[in-house]
């Protein structure tokens, strides 16, 4: 048998992922990107307080701790007034994505600044767009918590996330049109 350690060196993007799926864990971007982290929330038709659709939420500093916390920062967050961010001062961004299926993966590719407006991408395999049969879902959501830097002084900015099906990750051919979710912030 192979020893893992030569598996994670060879593919470690690959190895993140398994350790990330198989221990219910978040999937972090590849090494030395910023692009973030994504949770995987399983999907409980019976919770009242769960996230319902997709959206993007702005907050200032960083967001600590495990996925549930994430969710709860995004929660409070989501569909409030718009956030106002000192100047200089860090931020995060929380995604909230699309019902997944249980195979499905997430990678946050680096995020960047194009005048006052953040773009990022979530690429995502599509189970139910490839055509595959799933004898046992476990559906999810994913929620990305992506780092936000070098914000523009003054006025308003805008965060778009685009959520890409794809074949294969991280470049895969896309399956689809991208979801596309955004968000609006002043900074003072």
């Amino acid at each position: 048998m192979p020893d893992p350690r030569t598996f994670s060196a060879l593919y470690p993007a690959a190895a993140m992922v398994a350790a990330a799926v198989l221990y219910g864990g978040a999937m972090a971007a590849p090494q030395g990107s910023s692009a973030g982290v994504v949770y995987r929330l399983r999907h409980d038709s019976q919770a009242a307080d769960g996230i319902s659709s997709p959206g993007v939420a702005v907050v200032a500093g960083a967001v600590s701790g495990d996925g549930a916390n994430a969710e709860h920062v995004y929660r409070a967050a989501a569909g409030g007034p718009l956030p106002v961010l000192a100047s200089g001062g860090g931020a995060t961004v929380l995604a909230a994505g699309p019902m997944l299926d249980g195979p499905d993966q997430v990678v946050a590719m680096p995020g960047e600044w194009h005048g006052r407006r953040f773009e990022i991408e979530m690429r995502h395999t599509s189970a139910n767009l490839s055509g595959k049969d799933l004898l046992r879902n476990l559906p999810w959501r994913p929620l990305a918590s992506v780092s936000l830097a070098d914000i523009p002084a003054g006025g308003v900015c805008e965060v778009v996330v685009r959520w890409q099906p794809v074949e294969s990750l991280p470049n895969g051919k896309a399956l689809a049109q991208p979801l596309v979710t955004t968000a609006s912030f002043r900074v003072e």
